[in-house]
């Protein structure tokens, strides 16, 4: 087990850390997300982060995480088939299957949602800045949507105890909290957008 920017887990213990000096980008599902990495600054030097389904689209990815490892052994796959978008990243999950890179087990406390997994990764990780584009943690239609989250499937990210978690991470591990900043939507209510430092 290893213990590090106030919290411990097992695995992984090899990126603890490494990525000093660096901005990571944690491209979420949102429709928003294609109009919130238009508009960060200096992205093309950024290690790109993709969560859940997005990641088969992105043009490139370094780093692929999702709480759902069943769901992105297939993502990856789909990914795969067009040679145009495959390129060399490292896949993250908390549950070990076959095929992915990373497993950050007994990652304590964890995030019950994908998007903060990567931002909690990415922390882990030791980017200075995290930016969060199409994460904003509310109920923001996805790209993939007709509606809304909480008409689509009843989620409601204020209401899944998410809110109260995100809260309370942050203030326990301010450091964490001081180096996210967002693109949109509640998050860049509570954390700020880039101009904000």
């Amino acid at each position: 087990m290893w213990h590090y920017g106030g919290y411990e887990g097992d695995g992984c213990e090899e990126l603890l850390g490494t990525q000093k000096g660096k901005t990571a980008l944690i491209f979420g599902n949102a429709i928003t997300a294609h109009s919130d990495w238009a508009a960060v600054p200096d992205r093309d030097n950024s290690i790109i982060f993709g969560v859940n389904d997005v990641g088969v689209y992105l043009p490139k990815i370094h780093h692929w995480v999702s709480l759902h490892p069943d769901k992105l052994e297939h993502w990856i796959a789909l990914r795969k088939i067009d040679a145009f978008l495959w390129n060399n990243f490292n896949s993250h999950t908390t549950r070990p299957v076959t095929g992915l890179t990373h497993v950050w087990k007994w990652l304590s406390p964890s995030f019950g949602l994908s998007g903060y997994a990567a931002m909690q990764i990415a922390y882990l990780m030791g980017f200075d800045k995290i930016i969060l584009c199409g994460c904003p943690g509310d109920a923001t239609k996805r790209f993939f949507d007709f509606n809304g989250r909480r008409e689509c499937d009843g989620f409601d990210y204020q209401k899944e105890g998410n809110l109260e978690q995100l809260t309370k991470e942050m203030k326990r591990v301010p450091e964490f909290k001081a180096k996210v900043r967002s693109m949109s939507g509640f998050t860049k209510e509570f954390f700020g957008g880039i101009d904000n430092g």
